[in-house]
């Protein structure tokens, strides 16, 4: 896929999260292209539905699964202002998404920089049943948006977040 499609589903991903943040939510937005259609959008709900697992790419990926009616996702590509956590990653390894596009890095927290569970070749191995091919990996798109968004959802919190490494903006 070219780089400015990327773009677009990514900008998409942006104005997703800012609605987020109307209900109180950081601003992390997902969503899924299956066939070049998107399937599902969603912000995160962990805050306002008191619900802890309700991250936005977990939440669009279970809609695209339900309006897909499909046990696995292969010919998806999952969106993400962020890239997916630990939690996250695993629910997308086993869906056996094709390729993950996200903007900003998490050395603290990401299923990619930190974890590397969405390139582990041996944990893939053991459960290559379960979980099929490594994704393709699309990091940093349009992170001068992501942060932006951050910045103004909260730029206090954005630049603490910065200071203890939660995020990584200059790659």
């Amino acid at each position: 896929m070219k780089n400015s499609e990327d773009e677009l589903y990514m900008r998409q991903c942006v104005n997703i999260a800012t609605e987020g943040t109307s209900y109180g939510e950081f601003p992390f937005g997902a969503l899924v292209l299956y066939k070049g259609k998107v399937i599902s959008r969603r912000h995160n709900e962990s805050i306002h539905k008191k619900q802890v697992y309700r991250h936005a790419e977990m939440l669009t990926l279970l809609d695209a699964q339900e309006i897909l009616l499909q046990d696995e996702l292969a010919e998806a590509t999952l969106y993400c202002t962020v890239e997916p956590c630990p939690m996250c990653s695993f629910a997308i390894q086993e869906l056996r998404i094709k390729r993950i596009v996200f903007g900003l890095k998490s050395p603290v927290m990401g299923g990619f920089t930190k974890w590397h569970i969405l390139q582990d070749k041996k944990v893939n191995a053991i459960f290559s049943k379960s979980f099929g091919k490594l994704p393709e990996i699309v990091p940093n798109i349009l992170v001068d948006e992501v942060v932006q968004g951050w910045r103004n959802w909260n730029e206090e919190k954005w630049q603490s977040f910065l200071q203890r490494g939660v995020f990584n903006e200059n790659e």
